[in-house]
């Protein structure tokens, strides 16, 4: 199973300034791929503290998701708190100089931070985009800017081909505590099936809860659902 973790990086997040609109986009986005997300943090413009969290999570994932800190400015600090975490130097890449030289001229000094990247990142250059994405092993620095972090999910779509696990609905008119033990069993009984239960938001609906049973293995799916069925038939709409 492809695992990820996700960090997303700004000042401007954790002050409230700034709604976080990347976080759910790219929880969307994995989902779709059949990515599995165990993380994410939102973390301020500080180089040891992104440092810290690259550190530890890289090692437990797949896949590292960083959005934001890899412009031109004196708080676009990722590139160089990525460096830290893998213990190398940053670099100049001719690569980068050149990618930014064609889209402004001249080129202003401070724009430079931008082609200084870890030493044996990756520049993947999908699609149309004329900016490669610098990759570190298997941490992936993203934009912050919700338009060109989508842009970039959608060059990266053909690394990523996965589908979403499966899901099963059951719609009940009993409260949660009415059979909350028996969907503890069912969720012993069958651990390769992620069982969730949520109350309605609204009065509107004719049910009290909202059951969903989800997995990849469409076996285990069926037979926990043919479990929880007979064990819930009471409570089950049509």
């Amino acid at each position: 199973m492809t695992t990820a973790a996700i960090l997303i990086i700004g000042d401007e997040l954790l002050s409230g300034r700034v709604e976080d609109a990347n976080g759910p986009i790219l929880l969307g986005w994995l989902r779709a791929r059949g990515v599995e997300v165990s993380r994410l943090a939102w973390l301020p413009d500080d180089a040891d503290a992104i440092a810290e969290e690259v550190s530890r999570l890289a090692p437990r994932c797949s896949w590292l998701f960083c959005s934001g800190g890899v412009g031109p400015t004196h708080d676009d600090v990722t590139y160089a708190a990525v460096a830290r975490a893998f213990d190398v130097d940053l670099e100049r890449r001719p690569e980068l100089v050149a990618a930014l030289e064609a889209r402004v001229s001249p080129l202003p000094p401070a724009a430079l931070r931008m082609a200084d990247v870890p030493v044996g990142a990756e520049l993947w250059g999908e699609g149309v985009l004329s900016y490669p994405l610098v990759v570190v092993r298997n941490v992936l620095l993203l934009p912050g800017s919700p338009h060109l972090f989508r842009a970039r999910l959608e060059a990266l779509a053909p690394r990523f081909p996965g589908a979403p696990p499966r899901v099963e609905h059951l719609y009940l008119t009993a409260r949660e505590t009415e059979f909350a033990a028996r969907l503890a069993v069912a969720a012993a009984r069958f651990l390769q099936v992620r069982i969730g239960s949520y109350p309605r938001t609204s009065r509107e609906v004719p049910w009290r809860v909202m059951v969903t049973l989800e997995s990849r293995d469409e076996a285990a799916l069926q037979a926990c659902l043919a479990w929880v069925r007979r064990e819930l038939e009471g409570f089950i709409l049509p």
